[in-house]
């Protein structure tokens, strides 16, 4: 009987430590889970509803200073080139004149230090924005084709919206674009008198 006892004893304790080691992996499982939940929540982008009322956007201004020192890029000839482009997004999809047509896109939520990789291009950008009258702030959101294989044509891939900018990178330089149409000869006062102002900063 006593040797019944002894073999029932050795039994429960193996039978305890089975079960107390498939208790510790399941745990272990589940911490490695949460620990990726929280590297992703981190790491990628949010993806928001896309705009849903119809909006229109016009051509505003090119950057006075280019964030990339591309040589010989004229400022005033790539204004020619883009100034007549329009953006418009309507139930979900965006329409560019001359680039692209009834493309679903989504509106994602991005850290700017992550979107421009690091710190260094993160200034480049804000000062370029700052002279501007835009600031840079610490998340943007990130217009773009939901499927890539059917994105817009360059320059717009991607699309940064800051405040009421829709901006793109063409060339080196910022081209904005805004709701509000200008007159045409808005923009070239507005480029003579700028120019005086940024001439007398230098």
């Amino acid at each position: 009987m006593k040797t019944i006892n002894k073999v029932i004893r050795i039994i429960l304790i193996y039978f305890s430590y089975f079960l107390l080691f498939f208790s510790c992996k399941a745990e272990g499982r589940d911490n490695i889970k949460e620990k990726k939940n929280v590297v992703s929540e981190d790491s990628i982008t949010i993806r928001q509803n896309p705009i849903q009322e119809n909006e229109l956007w016009y051509f505003y201004d090119i950057s006075h200073y280019p964030v990339l020192d591309m040589k010989g890029i004229e400022r005033e000839k790539l204004k020619k080139e883009i100034k007549t482009y329009t953006i418009e997004l309507k139930e979900n999809h965006i329409f560019i004149s001359n680039s692209c047509s009834n493309i679903e896109y989504v509106n994602l939520r991005k850290k700017s230090l992550n979107y421009f990789t690091n710190q260094d291009n993160l200034e480049r950008y804000s000062n370029v924005l700052s002279n501007e009258g835009i600031e840079l702030l610490d998340s943007i959101n990130i217009i773009r084709s939901a499927l890539p294989e059917e994105e817009c044509n360059y320059p717009f891939g991607e699309i940064i919206k800051i405040d009421n900018f829709l901006i793109v990178l063409y060339e080196g330089y910022l081209v904005f674009f805004s709701k509000e149409k200008l007159p045409d000869n808005f923009t070239d006062e507005y480029n003579k008198l700028s120019s005086v102002v940024f001439t007398n900063r230098l």
